[in-house]
């Protein structure tokens, strides 16, 4: 029906026509298709994940509040293979020791210990700010901000992994420093 309009047509617009209609009607399609990405293909093997391989107490994290209002508003950031800020689904867990000092066993008594979840989309929108691409947990004390030096350490356990990401800083009444640095 179409190839008779044109051709009874006395415009000279159909060779466009044709050239149009002709290659849609002879099934132009993407040749060689894409990889399948099932299991067991080997593409999926292949394909890089975008997970956390690392995580940093950010240098903002710092004492909030006074009295019983007193929070530790800590920021973590998770990093992946490539080393660029990312997030990630799991559990933090956070907890505060007495910093040893010099000839002091290794690790002092525990504090405070805490554990977060950012398993759902709802808590992850809650925890993370886009700004400075850290998750950011206020997490409260029962008293007034420590005078003295305390160590910091976080677990991250990525949901449906076994393995655990765990860093740790030292906190004084003005900020973190790695426990590597001196001073």
């Amino acid at each position: 029906m179409l190839l008779r309009m044109v051709y009874a047509s006395s415009s000279p617009r159909w060779p466009l026509i044709l050239a149009l209609v002709l290659p849609a009607v002879a099934g132009c399609s993407f040749k060689g298709g894409l990889p399948p990405l099932l299991p067991g293909t080997g593409a999926a093997d292949k394909v890089w994940q975008i997970h956390p391989v690392r995580l940093r107490v950010y240098p903002s994290t710092a004492y909030a509040g006074q009295g019983k209002d007193t929070t530790l508003d800590t920021r973590i950031e998770l990093f992946d293979e490539a080393g660029d800020s990312c997030k990630g689904v799991g559990i933090f867990r956070f907890e505060l020791y007495a910093h040893p000092r010099a000839g002091e066993p290794a690790l002092g008594p525990r504090l405070y210990a805490w554990e977060v979840p950012v398993l759902t989309l709802d808590q992850n929108r809650r925890q993370y700010d886009s700004i400075t691409r850290t998750y950011l947990f206020h997490l409260r004390l029962d008293g007034p901000a420590p005078t003295s030096p305390l160590l910091l350490t976080v677990t991250f356990v990525p949901a449906g992994s076994a393995t655990r990401l765990e860093t740790h800083a030292i906190l004084t009444p003005s900020g973190v420093r790695s426990p590597d640095s001196d001073g």
